[in-house]
């Protein structure tokens, strides 16, 4: 269970999570590279944003994991994909929407939100008690 999941009460979305529905779906993955990037492009039901971020990493020389299509869960449609440098084997998880890490599926609680900033900030900024505050000093 995620922080969002924890914090909030709803559930959360991650990359890994994300990752991991997709293979419990049967979805086929693709490893996006510069030799087969206009091959696997045409067959990718990813929202264009993806596609552009996959794109811009592949030109630069990165790889891209990424499954064919997007999935639903509760109000959340998008997808999980992993960008990883093959020379250092560094890597980004990464969801549609931009988000690195995760995001909720659905909408906060009344209060949930700035609950979650608050415990987040703190523990980057505990010098801060005001969430918003922590939030920006983070």
């Amino acid at each position: 269970m995620g922080i969002i999941e924890q914090m909030d009460g709803v559930e959360g979305i991650s990359a890994v999570k994300a990752i991991h529905l997709e293979n419990q779906q049967g979805l086929k993955n693709y490893q996006v590279t510069r030799s087969n990037i206009a091959t696997v492009f045409p067959i990718l039901q990813v929202s264009s944003a993806v596609k552009g971020d996959i794109q811009n990493a592949v030109n630069a020389g990165k790889e891209v994991l990424i499954p064919e299509r997007e999935l639903q869960v509760n109000d959340w449609r998008g997808v999980g994909y992993v960008v990883s440098d093959p020379e250092t084997g560094a890597a980004g998880y990464l969801i549609s929407g931009g988000f690195a890490g995760g995001s909720g599926t659905q909408p906060s609680p009344p209060g949930g939100l700035e609950r979650t900033i608050q415990v987040i900030g703190c523990l980057f900024a505990p010098e801060q008690t005001d969430a918003i505050a922590a939030a920006i000093t983070w």
